[in-house]
Parts: C-alpha cells; structure tokens; sequence
C-alpha cells in the first residue's frame, strides 16, 4: 500500500515529467525559427561575399586594394547604376522599420558623389536589413507562439494533473499583443529594439572591418573571412535573443495560467546538467508564492539562454491520471464524468473557448 511519502513523491514526478517535455517544446518551437532566421543571415552573408569579390575584381591591382583606391569617387555610369539599385531597394523593401536607415538610402540615391566604400558598405547594409527583417518576424512569431502554447498547454496539464476539467478561456489577441509589446528586462527594452540595436551593430562592425581591412591591404578570401565572423558573431546572438524571449513569454504564458485557475503556489525546475548555472541550480526545487513572481528574482528566465522553467506547485498529493475523472460541461456547467484523461487536442476541442473566435461572428 502507498504512503503519503510515495503519494507525495509520485506527484513530484508527475509535475516534473509534465513540464520537462512542455519546457522542451518550447525550446524545439523557438529552434525552428532559430533554424529560419540563420538561413536568412547566410543568405545576406553570400551575398556580401559576392559584393566583396565583385569589389575587388573591379578595383585591384596587383598589390590589392589600399584605403585610397577604395575612397575614390564612382564614375558616372556606376553611379547611375548603384543608385538605381538603392531605388529598386527602397521601393521593394521587406523591412522598413528603421526611418534613419531609410534616410541614408535616400540620400544615396540621389547624392551626385559616392565613393566604392560608401556603395559597398550601403550594398552591405541593405542584405542585413533584409535578414534582420526576417529575424523581426521569426522572433515575433516565436515569442507568441511561445506564450499561447504555454498558456493553454499547462491549463491542460494542471486539469489534467488534478483529475477536473471545466472550460478555459484562450488569450484574446488584444492581450496578446499587449503582453508582447511591454518589456520586461530591467533596462525596459523590448525584443523588436534588441534586433534593431544588434542589426546596427553588424552593420557598424562590417563598415569597420572594410576600412580596416584595405588599411591592412588584405585579400578578397581575407576579407570574406572577415564577414564571415562577423556573421558567426551576429547568428549567436540572434539565436540567444530568440530563445531568451521564447523562455520568458512560455514562462509568461503558464504564470497567465495560473492564475486564471486559482494556483497559489510554484515551483522552480532547472535543467539540471553541465550547463546549468549556480544560479539555476541553488533555485531548482524551490518553491515560491504566486504574489512573490518576479521575473530574474524568483521565476525564469534568471539569465540570458536560460532553461529553468516552473511547475504548479499542487499541495493534494494524489494523482488520477488514467482514471475516470470530474468534468465540468462548458455548455450546461453542470458536473459529469469522463473515462480516463483527454488528449490535448481532446481537451482543447471540448473545453477551450476563444472570444476571438466569438467577436468575429458578431
């Protein structure tokens, strides 16, 4: 027969499991849009290369490019030709958020003087705009998706955990978009404004390592090799800022949850490995009011690329998964029973409602 130490224990377990493999699907979700996004900045990186390589084969001689061949003036017809290009660009532009980026463009294009480095740095300048709009959209897509996903997906888990289910109301779209633009870090910065700040500083690095580069006399291979790393340098960063975000918008999400089915307590889970930092791991287990959440402090994510998550904290040790269990009839509110636990997408058919949904029929 079980003790109430076997009881206690075996619901431990049960929460552990549940939020392990919810907190690994955020994770798997935030990847792809990691995996889409790196696409996007090898794409601008080959064509940088292809600008660079183009660069030189024009320009060189047999000792290269210096800082003065590259400072020289464009004549007519290559002006003409850049400028035209800058036009297309500013007419087809799938990123437009940065009016001062417009307003150097526009300067461009009209401008009766333009030296190679000002029109190869500009060239370089328009392919990461593109891949940092491509990043905008991922990022966005992976911060909702990560708190409606969590949102519904631990309501699931705590019925499902508890042995009751009863209707539950999905995120409005009103609210979702007012949680994704409120920022949360200390220094009160959205996710849209770390991706323009990191896309500036690509930029600036690139325009930087050019100059230093025909200061140095380096090659075409040297050179690509330059942006290449840099590239490296910029993907890192733009994969850490998608999962920090796709961490606090999940961890958003079940705090949303929570609430809304009357969870007074939590508890801290860390992924407890080699990677796991101090601060993560002094917190693992620790269990903490509602009233006491406070992202950094007490609730995750704690760090950049943070991987602790939390769990319900549900003091009724007994479990009733697979058993017939209490259900509440979203459309007569009364009581019935039914066999054994409901799937997700069982739950989520029978039981979620959506005011969206509701509003658009009206």
């Amino acid at each position: 027969m079980a003790t109430m130490q076997d009881l206690i224990e075996k619901n431990h377990r049960y929460w552990k499991s549940r939020f392990e493999a919810l907190d690994d699907a955020t994770f798997r979700d935030a990847g792809k849009h990691i995996d889409d996004i790196r696409d996007s900045f090898e794409y601008a990186c080959r064509q940088i290369d292809k600008e660079i390589e183009q660069f030189y084969s024009q320009y060189a001689d047999e000792h290269g490019i210096t800082l003065a061949d590259a400072q020289t003036y464009l004549r007519s017809n290559e002006r003409k030709e850049f400028q035209a290009d800058v036009r297309e660009y500013i007419k087809m532009a799938t990123s437009n958020d940065d009016g001062h980026f417009s307003d150097l463009l526009d300067s461009l294009s009209t401008r009766v003087r333009i030296t190679r480095l000002e029109a190869l740095r500009a060239k370089a300048a328009m392919y990461i705009n593109d891949a940092y709009g491509k990043e905008s959209k991922e990022l966005q897509g992976a911060c909702k998706d990560a708190l409606t996903s969590n949102y519904l997906r631990t309501a699931y888990e705590i019925q499902n955990g508890v042995g009751k289910y009863e209707a539950f109301q999905q995120i409005d779209k009103k609210s979702i978009e007012r949680i994704l633009q409120k920022p949360w870090t200390p220094d009160n910065k959205t996710f849209k404004y770390r991706a323009w700040t990191n896309k500036e500083q690509l930029i600036h690095t690139l325009s930087q390592t050019f100059t230093r580069g025909f200061i140095s006399g380096i090659d075409s291979k040297e050179m690509t090799k330059a942006v290449k790393d840099r590239f490296g340098v910029a993907e890192y960063a733009a994969a850490r800022l998608v999962n920090t975000e796709a961490a606090y918008f999940a961890s958003e999400g079940s705090r949303q949850s929570y609430q809304a089915l009357g969870v007074t307590k939590y508890q801290i889970l860390a992924t407890l490995d080699d990677r796991t930092c101090d601060i993560c791991a002094d917190l693992d287990g620790q269990i903490f009011n509602m009233s006491d959440y406070e992202v950094g402090l007490t609730a995750p994510p704690f760090h950049p690329n943070c991987r602790t998550t939390t769990v319900p904290y549900i003091d009724d040790p007994v479990l009733t998964a697979g058993e017939e269990r209490a259900a509440r009839d979203p459309d007569t509110g009364k009581t019935v029973l039914v066999d054994g636990s409901l799937t997700y997408n069982q739950w989520k058919e029978q039981f979620v409602t959506d005011d969206d949904e509701e509003d658009e029929e009206e």
